[in-house]
């Protein structure tokens, strides 16, 4: 739930999510305002620690605000981060994060690797498994697939 004063840039009454332990611009993952108890989604840190400041001016009081913090995958799991590809024949292997080691992948995730290799060369990706969640009768390997055909569970390369 979040029902704050509102106002365009969030100027009086707002809570703004950091990625760590510092308020930094670069740390920022999003600053919120208004009345959003319908459509909030989940955000994520990098490491296991999430700041979250919350400020309000003296003029107009709502709701407030109300969150839940739960456990998920960061770079230390396995869930994204940097990869470097360093031509010696050795592959780099990403992989879905499955914690708990029950053969299916972890719930809300959003895991992004930036796959980096030597200078002036190609880099080429394979799937050896591929197997989750889509709408039914959606296209074949091979067809461009939008996030509209995917809506819930989707790789994007």
């Amino acid at each position: 739930m979040l029902e704050l004063e509102f106002h365009t840039g969030c100027s009086f009454d707002y809570v703004k999510l950091y990625d760590g332990a510092v308020i930094r611009d670069d740390k920022l993952l999003g600053t919120f305002c208004g009345n959003m108890s319908d459509d909030f989604h989940r955000f994520s840190s990098k490491s296991n620690i999430l700041t979250v400041q919350f400020v309000t001016d003296w003029s107009v009081q709502h709701g407030g605000f109300a969150g839940t913090v739960d456990f998920s995958a960061g770079e230390q799991q396995g869930c994204g981060g940097t990869k470097n590809v360093t031509g010696d024949g050795n592959p780099v292997i990403i992989q879905s994060v499955d914690s708990d080691r029950n053969n299916v992948y972890d719930e809300y995730l959003d895991c992004q690797w930036l796959i980096a290799g030597p200078e002036f060369q190609a880099l080429e990706i394979s799937f050896e498994t591929f197997n989750i969640e889509a709408r039914q009768n959606v296209g074949s390997v091979g067809k461009n697939i939008s996030s509209e055909d995917c809506p819930y569970d989707y790789i994007e390369v």
